[in-house]
């Protein structure tokens, strides 16, 4: 109990020199550099991929709502195609407009500025895309099941609505939540290494 308590400025220097941020932020900024290119590399795979299955339903939604049974059937399939169609055109818009990629002859602050730029931009789709893409898909799924209630069965119509309608939009906003927790992770990162750059 003889021990003196450290104050908080002192037990903040003696952090501080424990870490040595200094010394390290060499390496932690070739790290989150690396991490950033796998990420971007990553993410354009994942877009790429969106958009080709988007582009492969595409004609299959546009086939289907024009041969139709019903016209809510034909409506709710016109719709998804909409929805399959703006996915890529906008996936494809985003890619072309974003694609200066940071080049090797930047500085380290200045590509750390272009990954925080790329993020909010990506963060940015993400939050509309629910709007200009998930809005026709939930609404041909829901035109869908509405023309099976009126034409066949309520039961069957219902089940088929709640039943693809639920998990659709479940997984739709569990897919973009854990995006956008990704997102803000890394800018988050990149953030913090501009503050100590500086």
């Amino acid at each position: 109990m003889s021990e003196q308590r450290e104050s908080p400025d002192e037990l903040q220097e003696h952090w501080q020199r424990q870490n040595a941020p200094e010394e390290n932020i060499d390496m932690t900024v070739e790290q989150v550099l690396e991490q950033d290119r796998k990420y971007q590399a990553s993410a354009r795979r994942s877009d790429v991929l969106a958009a080709v299955g988007a582009l492969v339903f595409l004609p299959l939604l546009l086939l289907a709502s024009a041969t139709g049974k019903w016209p809510e059937v034909r409506a709710g399939y016109g719709l998804m195609a909409v929805g399959c169609g703006i996915t890529a055109v906008a996936l494809w818009l985003y890619h072309r407009l974003n694609r200066h990629a940071p080049g090797r002859d930047l500085t380290v602050r200045d590509h750390l500025e272009q990954s925080v730029a790329f993020l909010e931009r990506q963060a940015t789709l993400l939050r509309t895309s629910t709007l200009w893409c998930g809005l026709p898909l939930f609404l041909g799924v829901l035109l869908f099941g509405a023309g099976i209630w009126i034409h066949m069965s309520k039961l069957v119509g219902a089940l088929f609505a709640g039943g693809s309608l639920l998990p659709l939009i479940g997984s739709w906003h569990m897919n973009n939540g854990r995006k956008m927790r990704q997102i803000a992770q890394r800018r988050t990162r990149a953030e913090d290494l501009l503050r100590r750059l500086a």
